[in-house]
């Protein structure tokens, strides 16, 4: 039976989101290990639509590792948040799109 990729993902619990997310964040943790500068994390609408948001944000604080948001990641870490850069982009904040272009290394979530 062919299935959708809406069919696929509804058919995806939370949970099951919630371990791969999880795994990809222990990668993120391995790379940051080794970075020699700067690190970024951009946050994806994956993070929302998993509903990842507090694992995110649990990953960047133990890390240190400020969080810059796609336009559908907005709101994956809340804007109060010491290490919320705000949106990266064409519409993003200088902030977050000069600690971007001055990373050595992004972690990419939820893309």
């Amino acid at each position: 039976m062919d299935m959708s990729f809406t069919e696929i993902e509804q058919a995806l619990s939370p949970a099951f989101r919630l371990v791969v997310f999880s795994d990809v964040l222990r990668i993120g943790a391995d790379l940051s290990d080794y970075a020699d500068g700067d690190l970024l994390i951009s946050a994806g609408g994956g993070v929302r639509y998993s509903g990842a948001e507090s694992a995110l944000r649990q990953f960047a604080e133990k890390h240190a590792i400020p969080v810059a948001e796609t336009q559908a990641g907005k709101g994956a870490l809340p804007w109060d948040r010491p290490l919320s850069l705000g949106c990266v982009g064409v519409i993003g904040t200088s902030l977050a799109n000069d600690k971007a272009a001055k990373a050595d290394c992004v972690i990419a979530l939820g893309t």
